[in-house]
């Protein structure tokens, strides 16, 4: 998928777009496309079996291309040792997050059918998962508490009940002009008891108490909806005009109720849910869209057309029972979705290992990068082998996996070369120092922080 989208606003003003670019570009000109974090397999509580090893393999065969994901190949498999040294069996409940999209590769269609991009297995044989849906904030993964979100029933919420009334008043619009006419709306509500949902795009402002909604169209007719979810809002006016300063009706256009419905947010809910999610993980991952989405005038800065599955993130979840006394080994694998820019030739990889702290006791770590391709820059240390890189610990790192890959060092410097032109002097010289101090990996590092800076 290449097909680039910018970022929209939905105003009051809005601080943020419901759904992230397919790609950005930064102000040099260069295109990034975003991959996604991996991340270790998540124990619902807290246990008392042991985490002897973890074993991680990535295996980087080969590197994104854009304009075929279909061929793309890499992935990580990680495998878990566990030990329970209790006097009896220990059923654990875990999960394994799997990213929806990014901005070349979808994993829309696996995760509705429940297989194709990633496994799960427990001593050598395959395990049933059940996928299970929640909100996932743009640009925000944080593993355990996006977990932590999954429930068995639907949430309680201090302003969301199913039984809360929501209430749909449409409107009509027709214009005769050429060009774009703008229909405005002024409401009057208490943002206390009510949370304001817009069919669409509008701009929205503060008036003397009241609500103004404005939006544009060039089409010949069509229709606009308010939801009120809580208390109905009152409109106190209407208007039509071919100026958004001018309040004058514009002739031969019109902006007239249409109709009025009312349905409980339940089943206004249920009526937005997507197939492949299930009652309760929608209806309380839309109570998570609409709070973290709506502002101090109680407007929800996302169109009800936004509201659909690529909003949230899938789960595997399953179950593995281990016995008294038993070792027990469990593998998960999943894609490998590195970010990376359109023009310089170095790929960003991230991996969570922090979900590991959970577990009773952790003995050893260790992680092999398999790959042909030069290893640029990475948050933990690696030696080089024949067949790629290896990190073996004793503990657990007090941050996460961060690494850097290029085809060949000779690609890397020539890439870090580019990213230094049109910086500071004093970012050149920090750079500089990077090396100096602390060497490749450092400098690694360093070029990484630019790479992200110049792409913000």
């Amino acid at each position: 998928m290449n097909k680039k989208i910018g970022a929209v606003l939905l105003a009051i003003p809005l601080s943020s777009a419901a759904l992230a670019p397919l790609k950005t570009e930064a102000s040099a000109g260069s295109v990034y496309w975003e991959g996604a974090d991996n991340c270790d397999v998540i124990v619902r509580e807290k246990t008392a079996v042991e985490l002897e090893k973890e074993s991680l393999l990535l295996t980087v065969s080969d590197f994104p291309d854009p304009s075929s994901p279909e061929t793309y190949l890499s992935f990580v498999r990680a495998e878990y040792t566990f030990y329970n040294p209790t006097d009896s069996a220990r059923q654990l409940l875990l999960y394994l997050p799997m990213e929806q999209s990014c901005s070349y590769f979808s994993t829309l269609t696996a995760n509705e059918n429940g297989g194709g991009l990633y496994r799960v297995q427990a001593n050598g044989g395959d395990v049933a998962y059940a996928l299970r849906h929640t909100y996932q904030q743009t640009g925000q993964f944080e593993a355990e508490k996006d977990a932590a979100r999954i429930a068995d029933e639907k949430r309680e919420d201090e302003f969301y009940t199913e039984e809360l009334p929501v209430t749909a008043q449409t409107f009509s619009f027709r214009s005769e002009a050429e060009g774009e006419t703008y229909y405005r709306l002024l409401l009057r509500y208490n943002s206390a008891r009510t949370r304001v949902l817009l069919s669409d795009f509008a701009a929205a402002e503060p008036e003397n108490g009241a609500l103004g909604l404005c939006f544009t169209s060039e089409a010949a007719e069509g229709e606009f909806t308010i939801y009120s979810i809580g208390a109905p809002a009152e409109v106190l006016e209407i208007s039509v005009s071919s100026d958004p300063k001018d309040t004058m009706s514009e002739e031969g256009a019109s902006f007239l109720p249409f109709g009025e419905s009312t349905e409980t947010f339940a089943a206004f809910a249920e009526a937005l849910r997507p197939s492949f999610i299930s009652e309760h993980d929608w209806y309380n991952g839309l109570i998570d869209v609409f709070n973290h989405k709506c502002d101090e005038y109680g407007v929800l800065h996302i169109p009800k057309f936004l509201l659909n599955g690529l909003l949230f993130r899938s789960w595997c979840e399953y179950s593995i029972e281990i016995g008294a006394h038993e070792r027990f080994v469990n593998t998960v694998t999943a894609p490998l979705l590195p970010t990376f820019s359109e023009k310089g030739p170095i790929y960003r990889y991230e991996y969570q290992l922090s979900p590991s702290r959970r577990w009773e006791n952790f003995h050893e770590l260790e992680i092999e990068i398999k790959t042909p391709f030069y290893l640029a820059g990475s948050s933990l240390a690696f030696e080089k082998t024949e067949e790629g890189y290896l990190c073996s610990r004793t503990s657990l790192p007090i941050d996460d996996l961060s690494f850097t890959l290029a085809r060949s060092e000779e690609d890397y410097l020539a890439a870090n070369a580019a990213a230094g032109e049109g910086l500071s002097p004093s970012t050149r010289l920090a750079v500089i120092l990077l090396s100096v101090l602390g060497g490749g990996a450092l400098l690694g590092l360093g070029a990484f922080l630019i790479l992200r800076k110049k792409r913000r």
